[in-house]
């Protein structure tokens, strides 16, 4: 963003000034943003409907039983490369 400004506003102080608003800003939307996130998960997770409030640990298991059974195989380099030959 600097060198944007850089082009546009050739006066140091009033882009350092603008530049500051400008990432404050970003600042406060990126924090709305977040604290819409937490209700949206505490909406879920309070709701009646059991896949509702339990898709994301359900999402988390499998995922979890995915890496294990995918790092648990053995790799055996020389039998892939007699495959290939």
């Amino acid at each position: 963003m600097g060198d944007v400004l850089k082009r546009i506003i050739p006066d140091s102080d009033k882009r350092a000034e603008i530049e500051r608003e400008t990432k404050l800003a970003l600042l406060e939307h990126a924090d709305s943003i977040e604290k819409v996130r937490g209700e949206i998960i505490l909406a879920e997770a309070s709701s009646g409907n059991w896949l509702t409030s339990s898709w994301r640990p359900l999402r988390m298991l499998i995922v979890i039983a995915i890496s294990c059974q995918l790092f648990s195989i053995p790799y055996n380099s020389n039998r892939l490369s007699r495959d290939y030959e």
